[in-house]
């Protein structure tokens, strides 16, 4: 079998000390499984709009809603398999210190150790007659760095070391723009440091921007969805780098997020739809534009409160889009 490991980083170490995390992402598919998706999600994007890349930072006007609602709860029920990694940037920086190992020379350290662990986890089930190419999201530092090459050789002797015998046929960068499976990891990987920084919560944060408002409805509606909490937690195993007396890898629970998530934003929407229910009451007659308007929404906020109609009245938020 054929098998590609996709691999992506948010937040460079030694470029974001004012940053409290890292974040580093890898998915692996079979190339028929991508094949599968790549047809699939064809018949999905005529319905909405021309092809083009999904970026969860990106995704700053919710008329976009469709798109990425369908097919995000789409790769939820895919055959893939994601490993994030999460490093505690402070903790990284007084351990480098410690040792005397500028900011520079400790990303290069961390830029080898925490993909060949990603990939491990990744590769275990595979055998013999399998063989694995790896993406890198297009990083001119990979190259000067040579991480291409350390991981391949790190890769290989991981098959060799744990008898599993899989090959490496190559590792390179490419450009997300022609490359789904960069776009997955980046679309997952966006949404689960949204949920851990959470960037929803006004409480935590001085101020909530309208588009984090925004990811915040479409998150929420793809978890509410059939069985897409668990799924969301089956396909991204989330871990943590942490520098204790013994440094060490430790699994995190991502369910945690989502329910601290869940809990949130389910009383910020009760609040908003109680809203709505009294400007119905009060001007049962008036337009879309007009409820909008008086509930203190931008143009780019409409599909929220469409999906809040939907819920007082057909008591589905997404009926309109499950249709």
């Amino acid at each position: 079998m054929l098998y590609t490991i996709y691999f992506d980083e948010s937040g460079k170490l030694d470029k974001n000390i004012d940053s409290t995390y890292s974040y580093y992402a890898a998915l692996i598919v079979s190339n028929d499984e991508l094949e599968k998706i790549n047809t699939e999600l064809k018949e999905i994007y005529p319905n909405i709009e021309r092809d083009s890349e999904l970026h969860f930072a990106e995704y700053k006007n919710d008329n976009h809603f469709e798109k990425y609602y369908k097919v995000i709860k789409y790769f939820l029920y895919s055959d893939i398999s994601i490993n994030l990694f999460v490093v505690n940037n402070e903790e990284a920086f007084e351990l480098s210190g410690a040792m005397n190992i500028d900011n520079s020379k400790l990303r290069e350290l961390f830029y080898v150790k925490i993909p060949e662990r990603l990939f491990y986890g990744l590769t275990r089930s595979l055998n013999r007659e399998d063989t694995v190419e790896i993406i890198l999201d297009k990083n001119d530092e990979y190259s000067m760095l040579q991480v291409e090459e350390k991981v391949a050789e790190q890769m290989t002797a991981h098959s060799v070391y744990r008898n599993i015998g899989y090959q490496i046929t190559g590792i390179r960068s490419a450009s997300s723009d022609n490359s789904l499976g960069l776009q997955i990891v980046d679309v997952f990987m966006g949404i689960v440091v949204f949920l851990i920084e959470e960037q929803y919560n006004k409480y935590a944060h001085d101020k909530i921007t309208t588009t984090n408002i925004i990811k915040s409805d479409l998150i929420y509606r793809i978890l509410i969805e059939n069985n897409n909490f668990n799924s969301i937690c089956e396909k991204i195993r989330l871990f943590r780098w942490e520098n204790g007396e013994s440094s060490q890898i430790i699994r995190d629970d991502l369910s945690h997020y989502l329910n601290k998530f869940i809990i949130y934003k389910s009383s910020f929407d009760i609040k908003e739809m109680n809203k709505l229910q009294k400007l119905n009451l009060d001007f049962p007659d008036e337009n879309t534009k007009f409820y909008r308007e008086k509930m203190g929404y931008k143009n780019q906020q409409l599909r929220m409160l469409l999906g809040y109609k939907d819920e007082l009245e057909n008591g589905n938020r997404n009926f309109f889009f499950n249709q």
